[in-house]
C-alpha cells in the first residue's frame, strides 16, 4: 500500500485534505523528501495529525492518477509477486490488513515502516483506534526493494502523479479522513 504512494515531486510538494462526511482524522503536516524521489533511492516522510474520534476498524481507498496530457486514473491490478493489489484500489478491513501485510511482504519494507510508526505512536498498533495525536517525525525508507512490474516501461512510470488516500469507517462506510497530494517519480535505471 505505502510503496505505491511513496513518490515526490520536482516542483514544490503539494498536499491538501479533502472533504469528509464525519472528520475523524486530521492531518496537520505532510512532508515528503527528497524532491524528486528517485527509485531506487531514499525517502523520508513526516506526518503530524490527530485521530479525533475512535473507530473499530477502517477501510482505505487509494486512488492514483498519472498526468499524461490529462489525468488518467490508474487501475487496481492483481500482479504476480505482489502480496496485495496495487494501483487505485480499495483495501477493506484495515485492522486485518495491518496484521497480515508484514508477513506477506518479502522485502521487509512494510515491517520497517510499521516499526517506525509504532515506535512513536503505540496507540496505532492495534484496533480499535482511539483518539490520539499522531506524530511521525521521520519514516526513512530505502526504496531499493521497490519492484516496477516488467510489463510497465520505465518511461511510462516517470512523471507527475496525484494520489488520494481516503479512510472509511468499516461498519458505516462513512468517509472519515482524506488527504490528496501531487508528486513526481523518477526511475534511476543505472
Amino acid at each position: 500500500l505505502l510503496s505505491v504512494a511513496l513518490v515526490a515531486g520536482t516542483t514544490a510538494f503539494k498536499w491538501s485534505q479533502c472533504p469528509t462526511d464525519d472528520k475523524r482524522i486530521n492531518v496537520n503536516t505532510l512532508e515528503v523528501t527528497p524532491n524528486p524521489v528517485t527509485v531506487p533511492g531514499d525517502l523520508k516522510i513526516k506526518i503530524l495529525g490527530d485521530i479525533l474520534k475512535g473507530a473499530d476498524n477502517v477501510d482505505v481507498e487509494l486512488t492514483i492518477y498519472k498526468k499524461m496530457f490529462f489525468w488518467i486514473k490508474l487501475p487496481c491490478l492483481n500482479l504476480a509477486g505482489y502480496p496485495i493489489p496495487i494501483g487505485s484500489c480499495r483495501y477493506n478491513d484495515g485492522c486485518k490488513l495491518m496484521k497480515e501485510l508484514p508477513r506477506l511482504d518479502d522485502t521487509g519494507m512494510v515491517q520497517q515502516v510499521m516499526d517506525q510508526i509504532f515506535k512513536s505512536n503505540p496507540a496505532l498498533k492495534d484496533c480499535p483506534f482511539t483518539p490520539t495525536k499522531v506524530t511521525i517525525d521521520s519514516i526513512n525508507l530505502d526504496l531499493k526493494h521497490i519492484k516496477i512490474p516488467p510489463i510497465i516501461p520505465g518511461g511510462i512510470v516517470n512523471g507527475l502523479y496525484k494520489i488520494r488516500i481516503t479512510v472509511y469507517d468499516h461498519k458505516t462506510q462513512t468517509k472519515t479522513g482524506c488527504v490528496e497530494f501531487e508528486v513526481n517519480l523518477k526511475l534511476n535505471n543505472k
